[in-house]
This record gives C-alpha cells, sequence and structure tokens, in this order.
C-alpha cells in the first residue's frame, strides 16, 4: 500500500503542476516561513494600526499587512511589492523604515512593481484580548489584542506566487 500512496501524492503534484502551469523564470516565489518580519503597532504620536512588513530573502520583495483597529472586524488588506533584482537587503530596510517612521533616507529603492491583493485574500480569523494600555500622548485607553491573520495562496502570473500562511499579530484598539 505504501507505493500506491506515493504514486497519488506524485500524481497530485504532477496534476497541480498542470494545472497552475511551470514557474516562470521571472516569478517569485513568496513563503511567509522564509521571511524576517517587522511589526509595526505604534509611532511617535502612539498606538496605531498595525502594520506587517514580511521581506522575502533572495526575491527582492516585500508583503505588507495592514490590520485596522478602526473596524471589530480587524479588516486586513495587503500589497506586495517587487523590487529590481539588483536591490540590497540594506536598501530594502532602508524602503521599510521610510514606510513606517519620519523618512530618513531620502536614497532608497524603488519597486518595480506595487500589487494590491484582492479582498478576501488576508483576513483576521481570531482575536483574543490580553490588557489594557494607556496612549502615551493623551493617556486614552486601548485594549492590547493578540489578532491571528490567515493569508490565501495567490498568484499573480509571471510576477510572483504567495504561498498561503497563517501568523499572529498584535493590535491596540481604543476603548
Amino acid at each position: 500500500m505504501i507505493p500506491f500512496a506515493h504514486s497519488i501524492t506524485a500524481a497530485s503534484t504532477l496534476l497541480i503542476s498542470a494545472l497552475s502551469g511551470p514557474l516562470s523564470a521571472k516569478e517569485r516565489q513568496l513563503e511567509a516561513d522564509t521571511t524576517k518580519e517587522l511589526q509595526i503597532r505604534h509611532s511617535m504620536l502612539g498606538f496605531r494600526d498595525t502594520l506587517l512588513f514580511y521581506t522575502f530573502p533572495d526575491q527582492q520583495a516585500v508583503l505588507r499587512l495592514h490590520i485596522s483597529s478602526k473596524d471589530k472586524n480587524f479588516p486586513v488588506t495587503g500589497i506586495v511589492y517587487l523590487f529590481p533584482a539588483k536591490t540590497t537587503d540594506e536598501g530594502i530596510k532602508k524602503w521599510l523604515n521610510n514606510q513606517h517612521s519620519d523618512g530618513l533616507f531620502p536614497e532608497i529603492p524603488s519597486p518595480d512593481l506595487i500589487h494590491e491583493l484582492p479582498k478576501g485574500i488576508c483576513k483576521a480569523v481570531a482575536t483574543k484580548i490580553i490588557g489594557e494600555k494607556k496612549n502615551p500622548p493623551n493617556n486614552q485607553i486601548f485594549t492590547d489584542q493578540d489578532v491571528m491573520i490567515a493569508v490565501k495562496a495567490y498568484e499573480l502570473q509571471d510576477q510572483f506566487r504567495l504561498a498561503p500562511f497563517k501568523d499572529q499579530s498584535g493590535i491596540f484598539v481604543p476603548k
């Protein structure tokens, strides 16, 4: 029975390849288990919507997720940024800093592609309140919550394939 099980797996893999087509030489593989993640939950002005940046080593790509704290359903949106092949890790780090901070770096790489993921690809699937905190500028009370997010597989032909993944993040919600 074991050889039969392997042949089903091999046949399934071949079928998936036939249906999805071969990988293009340009197409980038974006898998969250090979990423570095940067979570931003506050700014100089206090707590903010959560931003998650996933950088993909050797792919010159970034996935940005935005989790809104203004709606109890915590809508999640995503954007994929693809940079030129010559873009360095240091260049992407500077670009990331300018996306959420005070723009310290005047010369940063520009993405070749900025692609908004369709509605429904990213979703908050579970939340849990873990505490309360005061927002420093005005001492407003916020609940500190864990949010489980799920991202579905998505492909932009000849550009990238985003593998599905789940992740956990935090978000501050005005009380």
